[in-house]
């Protein structure tokens, strides 16, 4: 989880660099962009199916934190 958090921070700093540069540039941070989407789609997955399969007590540290997610 931390590599994502690191290469998300990475591709999303970029586009204080990197406007106007050339056609590979602009490749490689769009490979790294998908590359971090597919473990990044995975982990959501993992959770709802975590939450689906588990016992769910709605109590209110759950409700405070859904909906701040919400709101977010």
């Amino acid at each position: 989880m931390l590599a994502i958090t690191v290469s998300s921070f990475t591709v999303w700093l970029h586009h204080f660099f990197t406007m106007g540069q050339s056609a590979g540039v602009n490749a490689a941070f769009g490979i790294a962009t998908m590359l971090i989407g597919i473990p990044t789609g995975v982990k959501i997955y993992d959770w709802m199916l975590t939450v689906f399969r588990g016992r769910v007590r709605f109590s209110v540290p759950i409700l405070y934190s859904a909906m701040f997610l919400m709101l977010s």
